[in-house]
């Protein structure tokens, strides 16, 4: 029995707990929809390259290779995702069974109707960094002054209304919730904005643009 890639799962959590909530101040910013978007953001338009890192990869007998979103576990495992372009078995190390293939790779490609297109060969992964990113450093000086149930809300509301969204969580600690999607379209982070505020929305991309998109 082989050890089983981490799950990536649609998650909504709260990722630190109310007694370090405790120690935080609270400031609230004057944010709002129109500010700019993070940096990490890419116009509707961007046509230029994505990397993703560690990534799950998966064939199976009812589709082709697709990036994975959430992996099931199961012998062989289970998974869907965006359909990739240009991928090949037989050029990288994988594992397969029972008509299925999969392995986690570092990956570089353009991204175009939900569909990921190689334009360099893949490579092995990274390794996942171990240190935990959440929160802030102290002393914690909160984005917004929501209270933890507040944020919980609006994580459970993105969540139901977000069907293709790959994660999100409440954190108390920075006063945001953080999304993570595909790819963070500047459209997407807008309507976010809009709905919750511009200072509560922590957007990231699975998918990193690494050409120029100011």
């Amino acid at each position: 029995m082989i050890s089983l890639m981490r799950m990536r799962v649609v998650r909504v959590a709260t990722v630190v707990g109310l007694l370090a909530l405790a120690a935080c101040g609270s400031q609230r910013s004057d944010s709002a929809a129109g500010d700019d978007p993070p940096a990490d953001v890419v116009s509707d338009d961007y046509t230029g390259r994505f990397s993703g890192a560690n990534l799950t990869i998966l064939s199976s007998p009812d589709h082709g290779p697709q990036l994975c979103s959430a992996v099931a576990e199961s012998y062989p495992p289970q998974c869907g995702g965006p359909d990739i372009e240009g991928w090949d078995w037989s050029v990288v190390d994988h594992e397969s069974a029972r008509g299925t293939s999969w392995g986690a790779y570092d990956v570089t490609g353009t991204f175009d109707d939900g569909v990921f297109t190689l334009t360099e060969p893949p490579a092995a992964p990274t390794p996942p960094d171990a240190d935990d990113d959440f929160g802030c450093p102290e002393p914690c000086d909160p984005a917004t002054d929501h209270t933890p149930r507040e944020l919980r809300q609006i994580a459970d509301q993105i969540a139901a209304d977000l069907p293709d969204v790959q994660s999100v969580w409440s954190d108390p600690r920075a006063g945001t919730v953080g999304v993570t999607v595909w790819v963070a379209y500047e459209s997407l982070w807008q309507q976010l904005a809009a709905e919750h505020g511009a200072d509560v929305i922590d957007l990231d991309g699975v998918l990193q643009p690494i050409d120029d998109h100011e």
